[in-house]
């Protein structure tokens, strides 16, 4: 069979046009297999996954003449996907969930691990030390760090069975059997969470991601592309129709590369991510369901491992590649360091030299020392610091300097913020409310240090005696540290009371700290009904009795310990002390018996536990009022008479004053 080969008569390479009017893939070299399922190749390696569930290690240090140099068999389930990092290869094997093999001798690989999923194991990503399945149920995370017992840490479902996975920093990115692209944040592996999807209408078997895109082989319908800039609604942009059973997607530089289950392989040319165009088809009258595009060359899988030259579309020269245009580096304590590791990738033909790395801005630096060499599809982390010495918001560029023609110089922004002591307090103010008198409220204030330093109490002061609180030296709080105060409040008299509670510390932005205190002291309170008793005359050796109401306006229990008065007249009916509740009252009598005539003023003294009074008076006013005469006429004139006649007239004698008059009598001269 003879393959054959259409081609594109245009493409662009760092934004300049170059026309090529002769490009081609060209067969390299090929070994049979059974029934292969997906390829792997790293360094010199290709690891296969052969349908026939067997596992196989094939030597491609000699593209023409590819040799398998070792098999690991396990016939009990198919295998589906591989990935291959380091010394360990890891592959999806269905119903048997996460397999490891240890290749550090690629000739004789050793099974070191088995860990079931909660689904057929259908597709696998490794990034640091984790491995993401997807399964029949979603998505599957194991800890990986030690290889030889991993642990699953967390799950979660998706919409439909996973076929293919890809994972980016915090991002996992699913395709299912549902057609659904599901979007799924991993910051916390043990609690992943589907937070975006997005609908493909089709089978979606494999999904590669790259800067603001994922490409999804989406089976009957192609390849699709899927702007994914914003994780909670991903959308898709971009169809290619071509394949017409998209299985599995590669993308190396401008191109993605598209396994075709029905005829072969695809490159498509997504330069214009909205606009894809199929540059090159390579057809085969065989299935193809795996793909990986290194440097020149295509590793594809029909029903042998197919090595291409797929070169005339590969990026020519050294080509440099930074996945993000900027790097924050997020909130640091002041004199403590944070960083970063930027990846700088390599996509051309030729050797990537780095030749300089330069910071313009405070408090950044970059782990870069002498010359690196990025070869053809490899790659570097490159370490970004970020030490503050001071609070505040900070920015800079990074400048990286190389052999790449086009792109001589790329810049970085980078971004931080400097974070010393922060002084949290809550409530910002503390109101203790209504307490009695000779009672205590207590309330806790919580100071909290949200910063990223130490937060340094030096003090903690108010102006009062009311209000006390334990303090009685420096107190240090690292970050996210907190201290509960209690503060407590002890009124002595009945009045509102207020106070600020003043807080130092090293907070730079906040260096005095001042929460408004707040009471009401309440206790019994007296008062009486009338204020002023007034006896008016009361006649001698008479008495009058007058009712005093004493009330309680208090809030708490009046105690009325003693009634006394001062004057000799004046008197009071007082059995000894008795209790008034709250908005109550209680009556005595108050006597005046005047023994001599006058004008009396006296007081009534109340002792009670009213600390506003706890002397209360009430002034006492009367009249004694003795005997008192009144004659109707104060001239009695006799009409003229003989002599030695008489005759009388009648004078009338009233005792007007309040006491019984006594006559004792009667004298006329004249």
């Amino acid at each position: 069979m003879r393959p054959y080969i259409t081609l594109l008569t245009a493409f662009i390479v760092m934004g300049s046009v170059a026309c090529l009017n002769a490009q081609e893939i060209r067969p390299v070299g090929s070994v049979d297999l059974e029934n292969p399922f997906d390829v792997w190749v790293q360094g010199e390696y290709a690891y296969v996954l052969d349908g026939a569930r067997s596992f196989r290690v094939i030597d491609i240090s000699d593209p023409e003449e590819p040799e398998i140099i070792a098999t690991w068999e396990d016939r009990r389930e198919y295998t589906q996907r591989v990935v291959c990092i380091g010394d360990d290869a890891y592959f999806a094997q269905a119903r048997l969930g996460l397999r490891i093999l240890d290749v550090s001798n690629p000739r004789n690989p050793n099974l070191v691990a088995t860990r079931e999923t909660n689904g057929n194991a259908m597709g696998i990503y490794v990034l640091n030390d984790y491995a993401y399945i997807a399964d029949t149920h979603g998505l599957t995370i194991f800890d990986i760090s030690n290889p030889r017992s991993p642990d699953e840490t967390g799950s979660c479902e998706t919409r439909g069975e996973g076929n293919g996975v890809f994972v980016v920093d915090d991002y996992a990115y699913v395709a299912d059997e549902d057609g659904t692209l599901s979007v799924i944040d991993v910051s916390d592996p043990e609690n992943p969470d589907v937070v975006g999807s997005c609908n493909l209408q089709e089978r979606a078997i494999d999904v590669f991601v790259n800067g603001n895109y994922a490409y999804v082989a989406n089976y009957r319908n192609g390849l699709r592309i899927v702007d994914i800039s914003d994780s909670e609604n991903p959308e898709v942009i971009g169809t290619s129709d071509e394949p017409e059973l998209a299985f599995a997607v590669d993308v190396s530089g401008r191109y993605a590369y598209v396994a075709d289950l029905r005829n072969g392989m695809r490159i498509i040319d997504i330069s214009d991510p909205e606009n894809p165009e199929e540059a090159a088809f390579y057809r085969i009258d065989d299935s193809v369901r795996g793909i990986h595009v290194v440097g020149e060359f295509a590793y594809i899988i029909p029903h042998a491992l197919l090595i291409l030259d797929i070169s005339d579309f590969s990026i020519q020269g050294p080509v440099i590649v930074i996945p993000e245009d900027e790097l924050d580096l997020g909130r640091v304590g002041v004199n403590l360091s944070d960083e970063l590791t930027l990846t700088i990738s390599s996509i051309g033909t030729e050797d990537l030299i780095i030749s300089d790395m330069s910071i313009e801005g405070d408090y950044f630096s970059v782990g870069f020392e002498d010359e690196i060499v990025i070869e053809p599809d490899g790659e570097t982390d490159v370490a970004v610091t970020f030490t503050p010495e001071v609070s505040g918001n900070f920015a800079g560029t990074l400048t990286i300097t190389s052999n790449d023609e086009e792109n001589g110089e790329v810049e970085v922004s980078l971004i931080g913020e400097g974070v010393g002591a922060v002084i949290s307090v809550n409530p910002h103010e503390l109101d203790f409310g209504v307490v009695g008198i000779d009672l205590t409220e207590e309330l806790p204030l919580t100071i909290r240090n949200r910063g990223l330093n130490d937060l340094v109490i030096s003090s903690i002061t108010n102006e009062t005696e009311f209000f006390t609180f334990p303090f009685d030296e420096e107190i240090t709080l690292e970050p996210n540290g907190r201290l509960e105060i209690p503060v407590t409040f002890s009124p002595v008299l009945g009045i509102d009371y207020a106070d600020i509670l003043t807080i130092s510390c090293n907070d730079p932005d906040n260096e005095t700290v001042e929460v408004p205190l707040s009471g009401r002291g309440v206790g019994a309170l007296i008062d009486t009904d009338p204020d002023i008793i007034d006896f008016y005359d009361v006649g001698l050796d008479r008495s009058s009795d007058r009712q005093l109401t004493i009330r309680n306006e208090g809030q708490l229990d009046l105690h009325v310990l003693e009634i006394v008065v001062e004057d000799p007249y004046f008197s009071v009916q007082f059995d000894g002390e008795f209790v008034v509740e709250p908005d109550r009252s209680h009556d005595i009598t108050v006597t005046f018996a005047p023994e001599r005539s006058g004008e009396f003023v006296g007081s009534l003294f109340i002792a009670s536990d009213d600390r506003m009074n706890e002397e209360f008076i009430v002034p006492l006013i009367g009249v004694g009022v003795g005997p008192r005469i009144a004659v109707d006429q104060e001239t009695m004139r006799f009409d003229m008479l003989r002599v030695d006649r008489n005759t009388a007239l009648l004078l009338t004698i009233t005792a007007v004053g309040l006491t019984d008059l006594t006559v004792s009598d009667f004298s006329v001269e004249g």
